[in-house]
This record gives C-alpha cells, sequence and structure tokens, in this order.
C-alpha cells in the first residue's frame, strides 16, 4: 500500500497484504520469506486478520513446478521456525517463544507434504505397506535392489521432502491412524528431535476428521433446540448432550474429539457456557492426567476452528484465554503430582507440545504463552 498521510511516509517502509487460499501455503510463505533481504530491504512477514477468499485463485502457481521450501542440509529437510522473529526452543532453560537465540538449541520442524505426483504417493504408499508388514529388512532389501533407481530415491535422499512424507506415512500407520484419516496436530517423533508437522486433512472449513455424515446430520438438527434458547444460551437438552460428548473424550480416538470440536463450533454463539462445560471436566479432580490431557486436546482442536467462518466463533477463542492461567496452574500441580519420573516428563512434553502448536498459530499473545510454558519449567 503507498503510503498516504505523513506518519506512514515517515515511516520509511511500505506495508501490503496478501491473501491465500489456504493457511499451508500462507504458513510457508511466511517461513520462506520472513527475514529475507530483497532489494536491500529486510522482509518482515506476519499473520493479518482473515479476509474473505474468491472461489477461484486470482493466480495460480504452474504445478509442474512446485515452490519447494529451500533444502537446509539437514535430515528431513528440518528447519528453524520463523514466526516474526520468535522461535520456540527445546532448551530446558528457555519457556516456549521466549527466545531470540539463534543457537543449536533452537527447535526444529519437519513440514510434511505430500507429493504432487500421484503415481509417486501410490510408490510410497505401497512400500510403507510391505515395510510394515515384512519388517527392516525388506526396506533394508529393497534399497539395495533399487540402488541407482531415481524413483526409490524417498529411501535414501533424507532431505528429499518425499522421504519425510515417506518417514512420517510409516510412522502414522504404526501408531493408530489410518489411510485416509490421521492426526494432524504437531508432535515428536523422537526424543529431542524436530517437531513433525503432518499434512492436512481437507475437510471443509472444519477439521471434523471422522465424523460421519449421519453424525454432521444429527448436529445440524440440533439447530431446533434454539427455539428453547435465549440469546447467547445454550438449550437444557443441548446443554446435557454436549456434556456427554465432552465426557466420551477420554482416549486417544479422533472420532470423540472431532464429534465435541464440531458441537462446540456449531454452538458457538453460546461461547461460554461451551467453555464452561469444556474447562470444568478438564478441572475434575477425579479425572486422570491421561483424561486431562485428552480435554487439553479437544480445547486445542476447537481453538484450531475458531477461525472458521462460522457466526460468532472467534469467541470460543476468547473465552478460552480468560481461562488459561486457571487450566495450566492445575495442570502443572498435576504434573508434578506424578510420581514416575518418566510419566511426569511424558505429561509435560505433551502440554509443552500443545503450547508449540498454540505458538505456530499465534493463537494467543507472545507473553501470554510465555506466562503459561513459565510453570511447565
Amino acid at each position: 500500500m503507498w503510503p498516504r498521510t505523513p506518519k506512514e511516509h515517515g515511516r520509511q517502509h511500505n506495508r501490503t497484504f496478501v491473501s491465500y487460499m489456504d493457511r499451508e501455503c500462507a504458513t510457508k510463505a511466511i517461513c520462506a520469506m520472513n527475514g529475507k533481504e530483497f532489494h536491500g530491504c529486510t522482509l518482515r512477514i506476519a499473520w493479518g486478520k482473515r479476509v474473505a477468499i474468491p472461489s477461484c485463485p486470482v493466480f495460480v502457481l504452474n504445478e509442474s513446478d512446485p515452490q519447494k521450501l529451500p533444502p537446509t542440509g539437514r535430515p528431513f529437510n528440518a528447519r528453524r521456525p520463523m514466526r516474526a522473529g520468535r522461535m520456540f526452543t527445546n532448551t530446558p532453560a528457555a519457556a516456549i517463544g521466549c527466545t531470540d537465540d539463534d543457537d543449536d538449541d533452537a527447535m526444529l520442524e519437519v513440514l510434511v507434504e505430500r507429493p504432487l505426483d500421484q503415481k509417486l504417493v501410490r510408490l510410497i504408499h505401497w512400500t510403507v505397506e510391505h515395510v510394515i508388514r515384512h519388517g527392516p529388512e525388506f526396506e533394508c532389501l529393497l534399497i539395495s535392489k533399487t540402488y541407482g533407481d531415481a524413483r526409490f530415491l524417498f529411501l535414501t535422499e533424507h532431505e528429499l521432502t518425499e522421504h519425510a512424507y515417506y518417514r512420517w506415512r510409516m510412522y502414522s500407520l504404526l501408531n493408530g491412524d489410518t489411510k485416509s484419516m490421521w492426526r494432524d496436530q504437531m508432535f515428536f517423533m523422537y526424543d529431542r528431535g524436530p517437531i513433525w508437522i503432518p499434512p492436512r486433512i481437507e475437510r471443509g472449513e472444519l477439521r471434523s476428521d471422522d465424523i460421519s455424515a449421519r453424525q454432521a446430520e444429527a448436529f445440524s438438527s440440533e439447530d431446533e433446540e434454539k427455539t428453547e434458547q435465549s440469546r447467547d444460551k445454550l438449550g437444557r437438552r443441548a446443554q446435557d448432550r454436549f456434556e456427554r460428548r465432552v465426557q466420551r473424550v477420554c482416549g486417544p480416538e479422533r472420532g470423540m474429539i472431532a464429534e465435541a470440536m464440531a458441537f462446540a463450533i456449531e454452538h458457538a454463539y453460546a461461547a461460554k457456557e461451551v467453555v464452561d462445560v469444556v474447562c470444568e471436566a478438564l478441572l475434575d479432580a477425579s479425572a486422570s492426567p491421561t483424561d486431562k490431557l485428552c480435554k487439553l486436546m479437544l480445547i486445542s482442536d476447537i481453538l484450531h476452528n475458531s477461525s472458521a467462518q462460522v457466526a460468532k466463533a472467534w469467541r470460543l477463542r476468547q473465552a478460552f484465554e480468560e481461562r488459561l492461567d486457571e487450566i495450566f496452574a492445575m495442570m502443572a500441580a498435576v504434573h508434578k503430582a506424578i510420581a514416575a519420573r518418566l510419566k511426569a516428563e511424558h505429561f509435560r512434553k505433551q502440554m509443552l507440545a500443545v503450547l508449540a502448536v498454540w505458538e505456530a498459530w499465534m493463537m494467543f499473545p507472545q507473553e501470554t504463552i510465555c506466562k503459561l510454558s513459565a510453570n511447565l519449567q
């Protein structure tokens, strides 16, 4: 935007907005351009407000020559995240998002991308299935038999995005995901390694991974209950139904989390009551640490979808932010009460991973993330 006022002329730089069709492309643009030099100027890239997108993109890159992130020389092409000059670190003494030191201890990210070549995708899937079926010996045999074959470079060239996809696909299936449904939250594949960002499952605006058409129809039928509600309030039947769904979120099944998340987004007009139900279930003293983590994952899913084009969905993020101190103070107390050292450390890492995801989404101010993470050190 060209400067118009004296104040804009005095800032000695220009600003512009660029709108992408999906968040993944926007994230890649920020990672690739933030801090880069362009005609003698340093680019400062950050998230802007949500805007309406057209039905068709104004400009489309040639998919036969995809624009990929430049190689870093690290395994899986891992890189340091660049988010407005902040980086999430993995050092014991550093709180999440509270350091600007660009050193070797900075947490690295592996962005998993599905290859555009569908033949290569099918080959990778075939390889993964046979390695899982026959074991690592089959992988070693395949590497030796296909040496020099460009189609199987994903087996040995660790810096390729195809290799990252291959490794993630195998890890995903071995940990209970299916071929068409997988957990799309950031995770650690191994201790003190980079944080992995799986490819997203496109299911419209809401990320309701395992919701069937029958369940979706049930959600829409609940609109009838609004006739018995006052504005910004849940009806009695709606609240009872939501409480039951939240209580069923007690394990790693994505379907239960997705079901409760979709209900919360659909009833965002009653954000305070929705948030109260979730927080009361999480703060329940009789709930196990695993149950509490599952409820925290539910909160994360709701926050992820609070930017969806649903009326008043933004209220959910605002309502959760008011109770973050209470939630993480209790979670920190639960962590300290776990006697087994390894279990306690696993519990702490799960919470830190959630905060890392929120930082990546720029869900809350940096000061808030720092304050919450300080309780877990």
